[in-house]
C-alpha cells in the first residue's frame, strides 16, 4: 500500500496540468491519500509491537518472587527424617539441632544456598522442593544425592 501511495504521488501528479482547478484537487487528494496511508501504516507497526520487554520481565519477576516467597514460606518449621528434627529453618537462618548451631541461608530459585561461619562465600547446599511435607534436597556436591526430610510440628 505505501508503495502504491508513493508512485501516486510521484508518478501522477507530474502528469497533471499545474494551472488547472481539476489539477491541484487531484494533487491534494493525492498528498491527502499518501499522508493517510503514511498514518495507518505507522499506526499498524506500532500497534504489532505487542507488550515491550520491560513489562515482560516486570511480570516474570514478580511470578518468580511469589513462587520464591511461597517456597520459604513452606521451607520455614522444623525438618528431619528419624526420631526427631534435625533443622530448624527460620526466616533468614538454618539451625542444626543436633550441633546447636545456626546459619544465614538464601533461596535463589529454588537453590538454597548458605553462609557459614568459617567461610566469606556462599556455598550451594542444592536444590529445594517441598511436596506437601516432605522436603526434598538436591545436593549439588555430593552427585546429586537426594536427601528426604520430613515437617516435624510440635
Amino acid at each position: 500500500m505505501l508503495l502504491w501511495l508513493i508512485e501516486a504521488a510521484v508518478f501522477q501528479l507530474p502528469q497533471l496540468h499545474k494551472h488547472s482547478t481539476l489539477g491541484v484537487i487531484r494533487k491534494l487528494q493525492y498528498v491527502k491519500r499518501l499522508i493517510t496511508g503514511i498514518i495507518l501504516i505507522i499506526f499498524a507497526i506500532h500497534s504489532c509491537k505487542g507488550p515491550t520487554n520491560n513489562n515482560i520481565s516486570t511480570t516474570k519477576t514478580s511470578s518468580n518472587s511469589h513462587k520464591l516467597d511461597t517456597l520459604k514460606q513452606k521451607l520455614i518449621g522444623k525438618w528431619g527424617s528419624g526420631e526427631r528434627a534435625a533443622w530448624e529453618f527460620k526466616t533468614d537462618s538454618l539451625h542444626f539441632l543436633d550441633r546447636d548451631s545456626a546459619y544465614l541461608y538464601q533461596l535463589k530459585g529454588d537453590t538454597l544456598t548458605g553462609r557459614f561461619s568459617d567461610r566469606d562465600t556462599l556455598t550451594e547446599f542444592g536444590k529445594v522442593n517441598i511436596i506437601r511435607d516432605t522436603l526434598f534436597l538436591r545436593q549439588y556436591y555430593r552427585d546429586n544425592f537426594i536427601i528426604r526430610a520430613y515437617r516435624y510440628k510440635d
